[in-house]
């Protein structure tokens, strides 16, 4: 007996038809959303034979589904062929009515299929949408789902498996009743025939024997039908146990799959927490390290480092990390070089850091340039306590007379300073050109030991002035290369008897140049006083700056406080200990010369020896820093990296300023750009300005030294506001036309702007305007009672601003009632992120991608926004505020999420990303109220972002540490 049932037992419930391009992600979130509800799927990638076509099997799968899902990914469509036959398959087998459609196209207008092959089958059926984010997330959302669990209303392949067993015991069981049924009637035949038999007594034995031939033949007959269908039935309700255990076992195996994937993903996930607890661990380590050990900052590097390599192996950037490395950059300077000395004889530097004197014998001082080898100068001099002028004038030196002035180019006019305080003097130092001579005198003794310090003429010895005031033991003094004046050493606070480093300076430079005029003790002005932690044994002087054997403090001029710039640590070694011993500012502050003295320790062979090294004057945090005399109002970068500023306001007669900076220089200015007769409509966030007249708009190229001149006469009477976006490629004017208020997005071809779109204003003329880099989105900030914000779709001229941005008459909705009164807004390049700031010192972002349902997120509270920027490709957000540019990594694994926090010297003004967003460059005004010169008001830095070149600028500043000294 054939079951024609049967050969349907391995059907599945499901195909799903996609594209192997950009389908794979999602269909394994639908295969497994699917399973979860107990429906059995097939797709190409199970159980098909080999092959370089579509096997037979594939499609005899096909036909045998009662559902067909067909996800139509942007690959598909690419490529509909592919697909096509495995529609056909199933529409001619079970028609069209349960084909499902998912398109990729939620948010966007409808895709075109009518020119796809399997068009025919699906023409006027219902779409279902997907965002096409899912293609990467491969999370089917739930109204997809309970749409193909809707469609598939039969019983799943297990349940029909289980439905065949039952109706064939059905059968089993019909059979033997016909069965016992066909036996009883045989039975009573039988009886029949025998009765007929006894009545014809007179047959002849012939028929008895035909009789019972006949008994014996259906007996035999009804046993073999018995045992064949019980045959039979065994092995169809075996087939279908077997089927059943095949379907439970497949499905066990999914829910193993799925659990052993799951299980990998939280083992992934617990180890990738570990390791960011342990990057945090190491960059906290190394800023607890670097504030309370400064002295031991190549340690504090070195855990930075670490950290930063582990958070790029995890490809994150991760915030303490990246504040770690930078923090330590700041403070870690470069050596640039360093030489090998004897022992003891290096005795001074010169005030401006070009000149060295050393002690070549017993009696004799040679004069050197820093670094070279050729005897410039000598003369004969047994002390060990000397000091230099600039320029190789003049020398001095302690005797038991008094203070010896050396002429460098006329030993005849040569001469002692014998008074009884000179005798006295224990440190000197002699101004640049040799004007003065500074010398210390020690009055009281052990712990109640002071300096007193005095200032004379070289040529006569008289005094200049005297301070006994200083409550100092002094153990340096310097001039700087301009004639100030430097003291360093112990603090004396009796009333506590503590000791602290204490640092005096004075400040004699005038307009009258170096060394100006100080015969009269009038002149000579009040020390500035600075307490730093540690004793200072050893000090030189710089414009702003000055150094200390503990570091490099840099003074903001009409500032009390100071900051630490820059730490120059020794290599550790067992072998040695070192303590610095002279310093100087060379070339123009930019570098500091210090001559260090190396002894070696009571186990080790090695000699003691002097060390001349030559190192960075500052650390820097950032790559680059230069300064604008002017406000910075735009900043961008152009070919080769290089950064662009736009500053200040034009003016009649004077244009917009461009400033070119690169490799630390300000390079090139470009004078060039409207003047103030047009009106400045728009001058922030690129190197374009747009100036508005009464009948046109002119863009101006200001780095490119080109306009293109916009006649919007015909369409608008007047515009309010105009936006040009980042490389000027569409324009956005807004004013009043003949219907009301109008948007108009003009294209440039790289030489005109032609008039693209027009989107009617049913609001107030706008006070601000964003335009995405590719025209299509436009946020509008419009005043009423408060400041709000709308966004167009330009393509469509319709309004897609978000929920959470809306406003019911003039109250937000609930779910941010206090969102209000915007005061800055900006659109990411492609239009999918939108930064909005209030007045109330508040940021969020909003991702568009997230249709109806985005809303504004936090970035954060309590600090005022002044600029913000986008890289180019959307991955990076720059926001600028006091003090402070945020980069926030807007396509992390976690979200939106801060990555770096960049320090400034004020308010941050304008900030721009290279194109392939290794820098990013800021521009702030540092605006004192008591600043002296504003030299240093405006600066421009340029910073490194990725943390690669983070690195590797870290691991260069190490380095050149633990280089080997070079032979003398």
């Amino acid at each position: 007996m054939a079951l024609n049932f049967l050969k349907s037992l391995d059907a599945d419930d499901i195909f799903i038809s996609y594209s192997r391009e950009d389908g794979s992600a999602y269909l394994t979130g639908l295969d497994a959303a699917l399973s979860k509800r107990g429906f059995s799927c097939f797709t190409d990638k199970r159980g098909t034979d080999a092959g370089k076509l579509p096997p037979e099997t594939l499609y005899r799968k096909v036909r045998a589904c009662k559902t067909f899902v067909l996800l139509a990914t942007p690959g598909a469509l690419k490529e509909p062929e592919n697909i096509a036959p495995e529609v056909t398959e199933f529409a001619n087998a079970n028609g069209t009515s349960r084909i499902i459609c998912v398109s990729f196209d939620q948010d966007e207008e409808f895709g075109n299929w009518a020119s796809t092959p399997w068009y025919m089958h699906v023409e006027g059926k219902a779409r279902e949408r997907e965002h096409p984010s899912t293609l990467k997330t491969g999370e089917p959302s739930e109204k997809i789902i309970e749409q193909v669990v809707a469609a598939s209303d039969y019983m799943k392949s297990k349940d029909r498996l289980r439905r065949y067993r039952n109706s064939a015991l059905s059968v089993l069981g019909v059979l033997i009743i016909a069965i016992i049924g066909a036996a009883i009637i045989a039975g009573l035949m039988f009886r029949k025939a025998d009765a007929e038999a006894r009545r014809a007594a007179a047959q002849t034995d012939k028929a008895n024997q035909a009789t019972q031939a006949a008994a014996q033949a259906t007996s035999d007959a009804e046993k073999a039908l018995s045992q064949a269908l019980n045959a039979q039935m065994e092995a169809g309700v075996a087939q279908l146990g077997a089927e059943i255990a095949k379907a439970d076992a497949t499905e066990q195996k999914k829910l193993a799959d799925a659990a052993a994937a799951q299980a990998r993903q939280e083992r992934a996930r617990a180890t990738q927490q570990q390791t960011i607890a342990k990057v945090r661990s190491l960059a906290n380590s190394s800023q607890t390290l670097l504030r309370q050990r400064p002295q031991e900052i190549q340690r504090s590097m070195s855990r930075a480092v670490e950290a930063m390599k582990l958070s790029d192996s995890l490809k994150m950037h991760i915030l303490e990390a990246d504040t770690a490395l930078r923090d330590n950059l700041t403070l870690l300077p470069t050596r640039r070089n360093s030489r090998k000395q004897p022992v003891d004889t290096i005795l001074a530097f010169s005030p401006d850091g070009r000149h060295l004197a050393r002690r070549d014998s017993e009696n004799k001082v040679g004069i050197y340039e820093v670094g070279k080898e050729t005897l410039l100068k000598e003369f004969v001099c047994t002390s060990s306590t000397i000091a230099l002028s600039s320029g190789l004038k003049y020398a001095a030196a302690t005797t038991e007379q008094g203070i010896k002035i050396f002429d460098l180019n006329d030993d005849t006019r040569s001469h002692l300073l014998n008074n009884e305080e000179a005798g006295a003097a224990d440190k000197i130092a002699i101004s640049p050109t040799g004007r003065y001579l500074a010398f210390t005198v020690i009055e009281g003794e052990d712990v109640a030991t002071e300096s007193f310090l005095k200032v004379v003429e070289t040529s006569s010895g008289k005094l200049i002035k005297s301070v006994d005031d200083l409550q100092t033991k002094i153990n340096d003094i310097a001039f700087s290369a301009t004639g100030n004046l430097a003291a360093g050493g112990k603090y004396l606070v009796p009333w506590v008897g503590a000791v602290t480093g204490h640092v005096i300076l004075w400040d004699l430079a005038t307009d009258q140049g170096v060394d100006s005029d100080l015969s009269s003790g009038d002149l000579f002005p009040r020390y500035e006083s600075i307490l730093v932690e540690d004793v200072i044994n050893s000090i030189a002087l710089s414009n702003n700056s000055f150094a200390t054997n503990e570091g490099i403090w840099k003074k903001t001029p009409g500032a009390s406080k100071v900051k630490r710039v820059g730490l120059m640590p020794y290599p550790p070694n067992d072998d040695t200990t070192s303590s610095v011993r002279r310093l100087a500012f060379g070339d123009n502050g930019k570098t500091l010369i210090v001559a260090r003295y190396i002894q070696a320790l009571g186990h080790s062979a090695a000699p003691d020896e002097d060390a001349l090294e030559v190192w960075d004057a500052e650390g820097h945090e950032e790559l680059v820093r230069v300064f604008s005399t002017k406000d910075v109002l735009s900043l961008a970068f152009k070919p080769g990296n290089r950064v662009i500023a736009l500053t200040g306001e034009p003016s009649t007669t004077e244009p917009a300023t461009v400033i070119g900076a690169l490799d630390g220089t300000a390079s090139e200015s470009i004078d060039w750009g409207p003047k103030s007769e047009d009106r400045i409509a728009n001058y922030s966030g690129n190197s374009f300005i747009v100036s508005i007249n009464e009948h046109a708009a002119e863009v101006w190229d200001v780095f490119g030294k080109k306009k293109q001149t916009v006649n919007f006469g015909s369409t608008l009477k007047k515009v309010e506001a105009a936006s040009v976006t980042q490389r000027g490629d569409f324009l956005v004017l807004a004013g009043e036309a003949a219907g009301g208020w109008q948007f108009v997005v003009y294209h440039s071809d790289g030489n005109s702007f032609r008039e693209w779109k027009k989107i009617k204003n049913p609001y107030r003329p706008p006070e601000m305007m964003s335009l995405s880099a590719d025209g299509k989105r436009l946020a509008v900030i419009h005043q009423d009672d408060i400041h709000y914000v709308r966004v167009w779709d330009v393509s469509t001229g319709r309004e897609i601003t978000p929920r959470s941005l809306r406003l019911t008459g003039d109250v937000p909705t609930e779910t941010f009632s206090d969102i209000k009164d915007i005061k800055l807004i900006g659109l990411s390049p492609s239009g999918q992120f939108l930064v909005v700031a209030d007045f109330a010192d508040r940021t969020w972002i909003l991702d568009f991608s997230r249709g109806e349902k985005a809303e504004l997120e936090l970035l954060f509270d309590n600090t005022a926004t002044a600029a913000v920027s986008f890289s180019p490709e959307d991955r990076y957000l720059g926001i600028g505020s006091d003090n402070v540019l945020h980069v926030y990594d807007l396509k992390s694994a976690e979200g939106v999420t801060e990555i770096a926090s960049l320090q400034h010297p004020g308010n941050v003004t304008a900030v721009a990303f290279s194109e392939d967003s290794k820098y990013v460059a800021t521009a702030s005004s540092d605006k004192h109220p008591y600043r002296i010169g504003e030299e240093e008001g405006y600066p421009i830095c340029i910073w490194l972002l990725q943390p690669q070149d983070l690195l590797k600028e870290a691991t260069a500043r190490l380095d050149s540490i633990s280089r080997r000294d070079k032979s003398p």
